[in-house]
């Protein structure tokens, strides 16, 4: 049975909505995720310069905050830091990867609109949304997806190698910090190549139209 005009409008419209709530979700969590990452860096410098006093400062956060009391040592503080850091960062690239897909939807989304109407009538996060970007925006951008990610490969390839105080590394705390150092690393050049390919088919794409 054929649908209306009308009826697909609708559905349209209905999906075009929620999708861009589901978009405001993951702009939310992206930023959440990236002040949590630059929490914990500023956590490892601490445990670096210091490990004592922040060992000491982490406990009682917690036995503070969540009643819990616990005696674990600075080297086991540091692996549970990296651990953390680890899941955050992947949640990170998750985040941004999810993102870049749901806004290829939503323009998707906006060409039908188009198709049904014969124009160009929504166009809220395609061509009125990169109309005259501005340079601000571009630089907001660039942090997000190229500077946060090689900022965050020198420090804890920093605070990895500074850490290193010639303990034997398996199966110890270390060895986990350096595992979550890898997996961390890993992610992060497959985050890269990832935004590079989204930057150079978009950049094919501009050039075929004449833009």
């Amino acid at each position: 049975m054929p649908v209306s005009n009308d009826s697909k409008i609708e559905v349209l419209n209905d999906h075009y909505n929620h999708t861009f709530e589901i978009v405001k979700d993951i702009l939310r969590r992206r930023d959440w995720m990236m002040s949590y990452a630059i929490l914990l860096l500023i956590l490892q410098f601490f445990q670096i310069s210091d490990p004592n006093q922040t060992s000491v400062a982490i406990i009682s956060f917690i036995k503070n905050s969540y009643g819990i009391e616990i005696s674990i040592g600075k080297m086991t503080i540091n692996a549970i830091l990296w651990f953390v850091l680890l899941v955050i960062v992947v949640r990170y690239y998750q985040a941004g990867i999810h993102l870049n897909k749901q806004y290829k939807y939503l323009h998707h989304l906006e060409k039908e609109f188009s198709d049904l109407f014969g124009k160009d009538i929504i166009t809220r996060e395609g061509k009125s949304y990169l109309k005259d970007y501005p340079v601000f925006s571009s630089w907001i951008h660039f942090v997000y997806t190229w500077v946060y990610p090689i900022f965050l490969i020198m420090v804890l390839t920093y605070n990895i190698f500074r850490d290193w105080k010639g303990c034997a590394f398996l199966f110890t705390s270390y060895g986990i910090c350096f595992v979550c150092y890898l997996m961390i690393m890993i992610s992060t050049i497959l985050y890269l190549h990832f935004c590079y390919k989204v930057h150079n088919t978009y950049s094919t794409s501009n050039d075929k139209n004449g833009r």
